[in-house]
């Protein structure tokens, strides 16, 4: 195992360096954006380094620390451009010009509903669950033991499963 050290800083950008073209493609298949998956790739391997260069890495295994990164990167630019309407507008999505069909109407009431009934944190993890993160991917991100992670997805899950339920209905009749 290695020891903690900031030299292992140089190694990890020479890691980067070599493994260019696969942490690229794990990007652009996340983001499905050329130009975001080039910024997220930058971002992360500068949060990376940084982070390494101050406090040092121990595991053997670079690769899990870049995907992590990147990964979280991009669900916190994500949830930066979030819509956030007032609870208010919660019921006249469906009339909103920036729906394109009932789908979308749903899917943006769904949105509305969980930020403005969990805290942000918890709305978080959510996006990073919908993006594909393990429960143990956003534990390790956050700092917060796996099981409660699960325990409020498995809540938010249910929640909007109950409250929604007559309204997918309505929708797959239509």
């Amino acid at each position: 195992m290695f020891t903690v050290t900031a030299g292992r800083a140089s190694d990890f950008l020479e890691f980067v360096a070599q493994n260019n073209a696969a942490i690229y493609k794990y990007a652009k298949n996340l983001c499905r954006d050329e130009d975001l998956a080039d910024e997220l790739v930058q971002e992360a391997t500068l949060e990376c380094y940084e982070a390494i260069n101050k406090k040092g890495y121990v595991q053997n295994d670079f690769s899990l620390y870049i995907f992590a990164r990147i990964k979280w990167v991009f669900c916190k630019k994500k949830r930066s451009k979030n819509i956030s309407l007032p609870l208010s507008d919660h019921l006249h999505v469906a009339d909103s010009e920036h729906c394109n069909n009932k789908v979308d109407a749903l899917a943006l009431q769904i949105d509305v509903y969980i930020t403005s009934h969990y805290e942000p944190r918890h709305v978080g993890w959510w996006q990073m669950h919908l993006q594909g993160a393990t429960y143990e991917e956003i534990a390790f991100l956050d700092n917060v033991q796996a099981p409660r992670i699960c325990k409020v997805i498995q809540k938010i899950k249910a929640e909007v499963r109950e409250n929604f339920k007559a309204r997918v209905q309505n929708l797959v009749k239509d």
